[in-house]
């Protein structure tokens, strides 16, 4: 503190003209490329603005769900894939009919396969009657070119913030991730035990089981336990997960707890695991997914479930005026207008399509509310998982490719 003292303050007030002449009088030889610096290169190889891939095989894994792999598409320039952290998504862009749509699909290959041997596999649930799965089960074929995201999310193992034991919650398809963490952890990547209560109808139906079963047998760290509704199985559970189940196989408090699944398990889960008072730095549920219906929520408004709202809709020097009904996100609104906006995650963690609120109500459920105190302040919304209450403006950004 007593050098700071004695420096003379008037001669950084020269720095400033002083660099500017430099650079004047400088040759734009003398300025490399972005690319020069290693820095840079290392930057864009693990975030990269999107990547070209192309699908190079295609398996069925049950009755709706695809597993798509996807390698580099050279013909577009994309030499190698980013490298991920096991339990990421890829957000995959879609084009139909003009319009453009978004939509996170968790990876379920191991980082070391992206590695090594140079894919990401996406196992999608081609379920009828939703716009993302109609379009791929109809248009996504062996050598269809595909444009998707960095590597995303913080659904992913820290040594530095975990335990060593991980207690997984999965439910059905959301057992996606822990596909990926599983291979991680008999590769030696993750440095943790993971003991699995896989929540499925029967056992005929939990999608990955062999592939889970084949990696618990090679690899000590690993253990599944079969939690079915409508099968009792030899060292399985019956019923649902519960925090009574949760109580059971959790007896270490150095423990994380992992969650993927659908809907009506985080309904139950966000009620219930206050009660275990497990500290926050040991709970990780992955995105909760677009919110579709939010009237059937308790805390949701009553009275709105049919109504249908003027949206305006700001994006640079253009004003667009479109409707939204009550019970569809702003996103999704938007999206279904032909206006693009950036949006990752649709669930209000991510952050990408952060917008102001210029003027109208909206009802954003309580467990999606990840908006910083600044948001609120001054007016910021995630219009994934934001819905209107009244006639509104908002201010979105613009869409950067």
């Amino acid at each position: 503190m007593s050098a700071i003292k004695h420096l003379n303050k008037m001669k950084f007030t020269k720095t400033g003209p002083r660099r500017e002449a430099i650079i004047k009088k400088a040759s734009d030889k003398m300025t490399p490329e972005s690319s020069f610096y290693k820095s840079n290169r290392i930057a864009q190889a693990l975030h990269p603005a999107y990547q070209d891939l192309v699908i190079s095989k295609m398996v069925m894994e049950d009755e709706v769900t695809c597993s798509y792999y996807l390698e580099p598409d050279k013909e577009a320039g994309c030499e190698k894939m980013a490298y991920f952290q096991a339990g990421q998504y890829l957000c995959v862009e879609l084009t139909i009919d003009g319009h453009h749509f978004n939509r996170p699909y968790s990876i379920s290959s191991s980082p070391r396969q992206a590695k090594e041997e140079g894919f990401y596999r996406l196992s999608i649930a081609l379920m009828k009657g939703f716009i993302a799965p109609d379009y791929i089960r109809e248009n996504w074929k062996v050598g269809t070119k595909v444009r998707v995201s960095a590597p995303l999310g913080n659904f992913t193992y820290n040594r530095l913030r975990d335990g060593k034991k991980i207690l997984a919650l999965i439910g059905g398809n959301g057992v996606t991730p822990f596909v990926s963490m599983a291979h991680a952890i008999a590769d030696g990547d993750i440095d943790a035990d993971m003991l699995m209560l896989y929540g499925n109808k029967d056992l005929k139906s939990a999608l990955f089981r062999k592939e889970l079963q084949q990696l618990a047998e090679g690899c000590e760290r690993l253990k599944i336990i079969d939690v079915l509704e409508d099968e009792e199985i030899e060292g399985g559970e019956h019923g649902l997960i519960t925090t009574q189940l949760i109580k059971k196989y959790r007896t270490d408090k150095d423990t994380s707890l992992f969650v993927c699944g659908p809907q009506a398990m985080y309904d139950y889960l966000n009620k219930e695991l206050p009660k275990l008072k497990i500290p926050q730095k040991y709970l990780r549920l992955e995105i909760y997914g677009q919110l579709n219906e939010p009237f059937r929520l308790k805390e949701y408004p009553k009275g709105q479930k049919d109504k249908v709202y003027t949206l305006k809709v700001r994006q640079g020097e253009v004003t667009y005026e479109i409707r939204c009904p009550a019970g569809t996100s702003l996103v999704n609104a938007i999206e279904q207008s032909g206006i693009r906006i950036p949006v990752h995650c649709r669930s209000g963690y991510c952050g990408f399509c952060h917008s102001r609120l210029i003027s109208g109500e909206i009802f954003t459920p309580g467990f999606l509310e990840h908006r910083r105190a600044a948001d609120h302040t001054y007016g910021y919304i995630h219009p994934c998982c934001s819905f209107p209450l009244s006639d509104l403006e908002i201010e979105i950004p613009l869409y950067k490719n």
